[in-house]
């Protein structure tokens, strides 16, 4: 038997103190985040989201990069099923 050890806990946060009041204390609390003092050599302080918001915003401007290995697995099947690929 092998398991990965992660436990998630769910919460309505409607039923302690709601969705609003939630939103501005996490938003007040990563603006605290933010503004702490950075060590030398770090440029900016990241919140969880952060870096997966960035690559959403670029992805989605410049695509999803694939590697030649899964774009040629992906143009095979394309080719055998008729299917058209993008320019």
């Amino acid at each position: 038997m092998s398991g990965n050890a992660v436990f998630f806990l769910v919460l309505d946060i409607n039923q302690f103190a709601g969705a609003e009041h939630f939103l501005k204390e996490v938003s007040g609390l990563t603006e605290n985040v933010k503004a702490c003092p950075k060590s030398e050599g770090v440029q900016e302080i990241l919140v969880p989201g952060d870096p997966e918001r960035r690559s959403r915003t670029q992805r989605l401007q410049s695509g999803i990069p694939l590697d030649d290995g899964t774009w040629n697995q992906l143009s095979s099947l394309a080719e055998r099923l008729g299917v058209q690929l993008p320019n």
